[in-house]
C-alpha cells in the first residue's frame, strides 16, 4: 500500500508531471535545467524530484554539485505510467513549451558534466 501511495503521490503535482514528460523527450536533465524550466527554486527541484525517486520513477546521479535524473526504464510500472502519460495527457501548451526548451536549451552533452551549469 506504502507503494502506490508514492506513485499517487509522485503524480499528483503539474510541476512532477512536466518532469516526467520531458525526460521522455531528453532522457538525462540536470537539476538546473528542470530549475530553469518549472521557474523554480533548486530547493523546490529537490523536493519534487525526491517524490519522484521515493515512487520509483526516476534516478539520481551525483556529478560534482550538480544532480542529473534519469527515468527507471525497463519496468513495467515506470513504463505503463509514461505510456498512459504519453496517450492521455494532453498535449497543452505548458508541455510544448517545455519540450522547445528542452531542444533548445538543454545540450546533448551535459557542460554540467564539465562542473559548468550550461543554464547560467
Amino acid at each position: 500500500m506504502e507503494k502506490l501511495l508514492a506513485i499517487t503521490k509522485a503524480l499528483s503535482d503539474a510541476n512532477r508531471l512536466r518532469v516526467l514528460m520531458a525526460l521522455t523527450e531528453r532522457p538525462h536533465l540536470c537539476a538546473c535545467h528542470l530549475t530553469e524550466m518549472l521557474g523554480v527554486t533548486g530547493a523546490t527541484v529537490s523536493r519534487h524530484m525526491g517524490l519522484l525517486r521515493q515512487a520509483g520513477l526516476v534516478d539520481a546521479r551525483k556529478c560534482g554539485k550538480w544532480t542529473h535524473y534519469t527515468l527507471c526504464t525497463g519496468n513495467l510500472k515506470t513504463d505503463t505510467i509514461l505510456s498512459w502519460m504519453q496517450v492521455h495527457m494532453p498535449e497543452n501548451e505548458v508541455i510544448r513549451a517545455d519540450r522547445e526548451f528542452i531542444r533548445n536549451r538543454v545540450p546533448e552533452k551535459m557542460a554540467c558534466e564539465e562542473g559548468v551549469c550550461a543554464s547560467f
